[in-house]
């Protein structure tokens, strides 16, 4: 299970919005002498990220939680939302490349749009239907 510390911020029924704080990075990331990593971290999770979990623990508000998310779960979700894109990328040249052939067009012009409009049809479905992964309180703090 992958674990996270966060802070309860407020409470909903039976859900709780937990606000997770942004990961640490070794010293040699923090002084900019790093591997690089840390520089990538820091772009994309810089700022605190909200959950709505079931308050299963009956935790108040300000109580520091641990949440967790199973490790399959997560591998499935991010096969489902990876996977769909890849599909449609492929599916989309091969269809554009057919496409072109048959229409004695270039290849490569059609392949490439038809990919593009095969990868934003996926977004939407996407979007419609998103990759899930369900996260649970585990413990206090």
């Amino acid at each position: 299970m992958i674990t996270q510390q966060g802070s309860v911020v407020s409470l909903s029924g039976d859900r709780a919005i937990i606000e997770t704080e942004p990961i640490q990075h070794c010293e040699a990331c923090a002084a900019g002498r790093g591997c690089g990593a840390g520089l990538f971290a820091r772009l994309l999770s810089s700022r605190a990220t909200r959950l709505e979990v079931p308050n299963d623990l009956d935790v108040a508000t300000g109580d520091r939680v641990t949440i967790g998310v199973d490790e399959r779960g997560l591998v499935r979700a991010s096969l489902r939302l990876y996977g769909t894109f890849l599909m449609a990328l492929v599916v989309g040249a091969a269809a554009g490349h057919a496409l072109a052939l048959s229409l004695g067009w270039p290849t490569d012009p059609v392949s490439v749009m038809m990919a593009g409009i095969a990868v934003v049809m996926a977004a939407f479905v996407l979007r419609r239907r998103p990759a899930r992964v369900d996260a649970r309180l585990v413990g206090d703090s």
